[in-house]
């Protein structure tokens, strides 16, 4: 089987590591055959599965949009490399004009046009993605009986088969915060909305203690009825029936899905709490948290073998992180984190390919250090559902935290495809645009979204705080003259005019004025601001005030930090992403913050992964980073990694 001379005989010019001659650095040729080249074709067998060096080579593809994955035996890829469909040509009659074949020519050919088309900008500004996949929109499935209680369990069933299907390999699902905007008349205007190429649709009725569901896929360019079926049973028998319909529109699709457990049957009463619970976690308050997770804890009680209702309570009870100032209540902090290991360990050893799992369990995970169970947990949620958006956009927080903005741009590129009607996936999207460079854009984004949402806290924050770190100053403090949402602190926003203005006069009065404001002001206060502080202090060319001000709050014992009053406190998860977002540029140019790195683990991280930031090439005519960091390690030995 010689896939590379089929391309090559197809018109491609085509490398492959068979090509290495002796007595070569291979390393060093792999790598820069990798970089040059415009779509990268992985082999899976199991032999290929089992080396780290093909693993390493296919990340490199993964990372930039330019991988292609195929098979030659009946296996699964790694972990971390099955959220893209694997061509199979373990059947392939080495026929260039084998229908296989001719798939896996059409796919390289469109990953070697969108590469040609994103290196027309510099090769250090991260690319948005362009995406292939078919995009199905699950919409929420009517109930004709104007009943409230029947209305929440149409939504469950719609939802739970959107969850399942959304663990199908090679094509991508809606998520349920985009898809269920579209009720009754609105239904019309679905697809054309949401983009989506097929729409699964139905309706569901209750008669006492049965349930009728119908369901319909189209296909959305033909108009075309691809599948249509009706189902009846007990209230018991929900979760089989929302199985079946799972397999019998992935089988319509012509697309597999995920492994499943078998489907036993849950207690009516149990359900309602759990579709309770997941209605209350939507709701995004402390209030409705608190009552989420009372009504996840009955369900669980009452179904303990329903991994979803497990998931759902590990979630909602990480979310709870949110709501508490865990700086100073860390008695809570720990005793979520137990919980949710708890909870998370019985959905997955009920199912292990509840994504929802893992990614609750990487929101308890240490903000600074454990970076490679971090890691393992989200490609592993991802791997098991690559369409949940919650894990797209954590993993993309967890590449920024990393430094790895490239691959977070397309991660949040892809969250935006499958949720483009909420403000979360906006949010993810004008901060990926920012992230690329691209500053008119991700404001022309930012404004069409706050004039949707007026009201949401974080488009607005992002808003300024782009416009703040992309010099648009005159911009930055108008936003914080203007019309404000409700419920920002005043205090807050005098802090950061002080800042903007010190910005805008850096050499002369209001920079001096604010930079004595530094050293008085109370420690807590600066220890509070310390993750804008010093990239400021950068920015004005105090360099020794800067490392100072990060050293306070970035040194043993590792503790949660807030920065921040209410709302803008840093997400778990998210503290050391200011180090490696625009805002922190100037400070990465001076070698201290590799120095610095090396204190919070990540020098240890990237030499043991051997993957790097993107950072070494954007300070490279300034110091050699990866030689700073192999100086800082050795400082570093108390901190996991």
């Amino acid at each position: 089987m010689n896939i590379a001379g089929a391309l090559e005989r197809s018109g491609l010019s085509v490398w492959s590591d068979g090509e290495l001659h002796g007595g070569a650095e291979f390393a060093i040729e792999i790598e820069g055959e990798l970089a040059s080249a415009l779509s990268v074709v992985v082999i899976w067998s199991s032999a290929a599965v089992a080396s780290e060096w093909v693993r390493d080579e296919a990340t490199q593809g993964r990372d930039t949009n330019r991988l292609v994955p195929v098979l030659i035996e009946p296996i699964l890829p790694p972990i971390g490399f099955r959220q893209r469909q694997a061509l199979d040509l373990s059947a392939w009659n080495n026929e260039v004009t084998d229908p296989a074949f001719l798939k896996l020519l059409g796919s390289v050919r469109r990953v070697i046009q969108w590469t040609q088309g994103s290196r027309d900008v510099s090769s250090n500004t991260p690319s948005l993605p362009t995406f292939t996949e078919p995009l199905l929109a699950v919409l929420p499935f009517e109930d004709k009986s104007g009943d409230e209680a029947v209305r929440l369990l149409s939504d469950g069933v719609s939802e739970e088969i959107l969850h399942a299907l959304s663990r199908a390999r090679g094509f991508r699902v809606v998520s349920r915060s985009s898809a269920f905007q579209f009720r009754d008349t609105r239904k019309s205007d679905a697809a054309d909305l949401l983009n989506a190429t097929h729409i699964l649709d139905g309706t569901v009725r209750k008669n006492q203690n049965s349930l009728r569901v119908t369901a319909q896929l189209s296909e959305v360019s033909t108009g075309a009825t691809l599948w249509q079926a009706r189902y009846e049973c007990e209230d018991s028998e929900i979760l089989a029936l929302q199985d079946n319909v799972t397999t019998e529109v992935a089988t319509a699709l012509e697309y597999l899905l995920a492994d499943r457990p078998v489907v036993g049957r849950v207690d009516p009463i149990a359900y309602e709490h759990y579709l309770r619970g997941r209605q209350f976690s939507r709701m995004q308050t402390p209030e409705a948290n608190l009552q989420a997770i009372r009504h996840l804890e009955a369900a669980t009680r009452s179904a303990p073998g329903h991994a979803r209702g497990w998931s759902a309570l590990a979630a909602t009870r990480a979310d709870r992180l949110s709501f508490v100032e865990v700086g100073k209540h860390a008695e809570i902090a720990e005793a979520v984190a137990v919980a949710v290991a708890v909870e998370a360990t019985r959905a997955l050893f009920i199912d292990r390919n509840v994504g929802e799992a893992y990614a609750a369990q990487a929101i308890t995970q240490p903000d600074i250090g454990h970076w490679l169970e971090k890691q393992a947990l989200l490609d592993a949620g991802l791997a098991a559902d690559p369409n949940d958006v919650l894990l797209l956009s954590r993993r993309a927080l967890f590449l920024v935290s990393t430094g790895f903005i490239k691959a977070a741009v397309l991660d949040h590129g892809l969250a935006f495809r499958i949720d483009p009607l909420s403000p979360q996936a906006h949010l993810g999207q004008g901060i990926a645009l920012w992230l690329a460079g691209r500053l008119q854009d991700a404001d022309a984004l930012f404004t069409r979204a706050r004039t949707t949402w007026p009201e949401h806290w974080w488009l607005w924050f992002y808003h300024y705080w782009v416009l703040l770190n992309s010099d648009h100053l005159d911009q930055a403090e108008h936003k914080l003259t203007a019309k404000r949402p409700t419920g920002i602190d005043q205090a807050w926003v005098d802090q950061q005019l002080m800042v903007v203005r010190a910005l805008s006069d850096a050499q002369g009065d209001a920079a001096a004025r604010w930079v004595d404001w530094t050293k008085t002001a109370k420690q807590e206060i600066l220890d509070r601001f310390a993750l804008q502080i010093g990239p400021v202090l950068a920015r004005l060319g105090q360099y020794d005030a800067a490392f100072a001000a990060l050293d306070t709050i970035f040194r043993p014992p590792w503790r949660p930090q807030i920065w921040g009053p209410a709302p803008f406190r840093v997400r778990p998860g998210a503290v050391t992403a200011a180090l490696f977002s625009p805002a922190s540029r100037d400070l990465r140019t001076d070698p201290r913050f590799a120095a610095l790195c090396g204190r919070l683990g990540l020098a240890d991280f990237w030499h043991k992964s051997q993957l790097w930031p993107d950072c070494v090439v954007d300070v490279a005519a300034h110091y050699d980073f990866q030689s700073e960091c192999a100086v800082s390690r050795d400082s570093a030995r108390h901190l996991p990694s």
